[in-house]
């Protein structure tokens, strides 16, 4: 990989829990009680992450009230990246305010929409004839494929997530000198991951932690967290290794949630965490 060029990639994320949010709706449980208490950074969005302001991972339901709330636009977006068709994941009906009159005279970029067959399957319907309006374009991606937009090349990785017939990705994202891996949705990580993992390994890995004190095959909990972020490391010691996408099931508190993952050197993301790559 080259060395890093310009500045730095600015990573903001949008959204931390899984499909549910954090405190859950519907939930009283202890662990939603307190956080509802707390306020703050256990308050916490279903998960999406932006990217220098023109790549944005995933376009679920709370992707509106992030932009707002953290004073941000969406009008750089150039490249949205689906990582499978869950719908806390892809909310379809709002990239119809793209178009006119909604947007109002602001002029938008093309905006390419990559991810599985079966996800983009839910924006057509939708857009219908609006699409061009909306000036968007779908790419279909499968695991093993790569593409080039701008600055970025993507590869799409396996994940271990979903039902039977729904494909669900990792995205392994680079350029300009830099790497970074975003692997939502899945369990410990299938062969074709590691595969392209072993040849490019990322200098930053955001790792789903939906599972919390349990285990999973489709999400991970705490000890396979930290189970995988030793395997990485073992790619390359300096990679920084961050948990992501939190279930009010079995995860306790943020304070509660850096202390435990502290302790292996892993960092706990939070609604409007920014790092810089």
């Amino acid at each position: 990989m080259q060395p890093s060029t310009g500045k730095p990639w600015e990573l903001i994320f949008l959204g931390t829990a899984a499909a549910e949010g954090y405190p859950a709706p519907f939930c009283s449980c202890p662990r939603c009680a307190a956080a509802r208490l707390n306020g703050g950074r256990d308050l916490r969005r279903r998960s999406a992450l932006l990217v220098n302001a023109d790549l944005l991972i995933d376009f679920g339901p709370d992707v509106f009230c992030a932009f707002q709330q953290l004073g941000l636009t969406a009008t750089h977006l150039r490249l949205l990246l689906i990582t499978h068709a869950h719908a806390d994941h892809l909310a379809p009906e709002n990239l119809e305010y793209r178009r006119h009159p909604f947007r109002g005279e602001t002029p938008l970029p093309p905006l390419t929409i990559c991810g599985p067959q079966d996800a983009l399957d839910l924006i057509i319907p939708v857009m219908g004839r609006h699409m061009e309006d909306a000036r968007l374009r779908l790419l279909p991606l499968r695991a093993g494929e790569t593409i080039e937009d701008g600055r970025y090349t993507v590869y799409a990785l396996p994940a271990a997530h979903g039902e039977e017939g729904m494909e669900c990705l990792l995205y392994l994202i680079e350029g300009e000198g830099r790497r970074f891996l975003y692997a939502t949705d899945t369990g410990p990580f299938p062969e074709g991951a590691w595969a392209c993992l072993r040849e490019r390994p990322p200098q930053l890995a955001i790792l789903d932690a939906t599972m919390g004190t349990l285990r999973g095959e489709h999400h991970m909990g705490i000890e396979q967290v930290k189970a995988l972020a030793s395997q990485l490391r073992g790619l390359s010691a300096s990679i920084v290794c961050v948990a992501h996408h939190f279930s009010h099931n079995a995860n306790p508190s943020y304070e509660e949630l850096i202390r435990i993952y502290g302790q292996d050197g892993i960092r706990v993301a939070y609604d409007g965490l920014r790092l810089y790559l």
